[in-house]
């Protein structure tokens, strides 16, 4: 999983050269991003081809966790409304 600290993206992309080459530029809009809660810049950062990558392979790789954790707040009374949420900006990012 990619960290959301600034220090761990150089090498945690090491091996990623197009991947380091973005990171000065995307980093602070990368790092507010686990900061704030906001749509429209969840929005903003979800434009970026990279970004839509890495969240495409991310939903891919972890289906079966998302799906168990989708499973989890349905069944969870208070997290319900939560849900809804989330899949609503689910459906607004992808």
């Amino acid at each position: 999983m990619v960290p959301s600290a600034s220090a761990n993206l150089e090498k945690f992309f090491q091996s990623q050269t197009k991947v380091r080459k973005e990171i000065p530029r995307l980093r602070p809009l990368f790092c507010k991003i686990f900061r704030e809660n906001s749509i429209k810049l969840r929005t903003e950062f979800f434009q970026h081809e990279m970004l839509r990558a890495i969240w495409s392979q991310y939903i891919l790789d972890e289906r079966d966790e998302i799906k168990a954790y989708l499973i989890k707040l349905r069944q969870t009374l208070p997290y319900q409304a939560q849900l809804e949420i989330l899949l609503s900006d689910i459906m607004t990012l992808s």
